[in-house]
């Protein structure tokens, strides 16, 4: 994995190796409640998915996905 958005703590970004997001899927509702309290938004890019879990929605432009 690679960090593509440097080291804004509420906004990230990673470049995923995965070939599928199953590994996020399984492992995100241990963290979820926390990231939801602080704030925080985390988005996984693959070559053939994204996974992104969102605390604020304001951020996502949904025109340009």
């Amino acid at each position: 994995m690679r960090c593509l958005n440097g080291e804004t703590r509420h906004n990230l970004i990673v470049k995923s190796s995965e070939s599928n997001p199953n590994i996020y899927f399984s492992n995100m509702a241990n963290y979820a409640e926390n990231f939801e309290k602080q704030k925080k938004n985390l988005i996984f890019l693959g070559d053939n998915f994204y996974y992104a879990f969102l605390s604020d929605l304001s951020i996502v432009d949904e025109k340009k996905l």
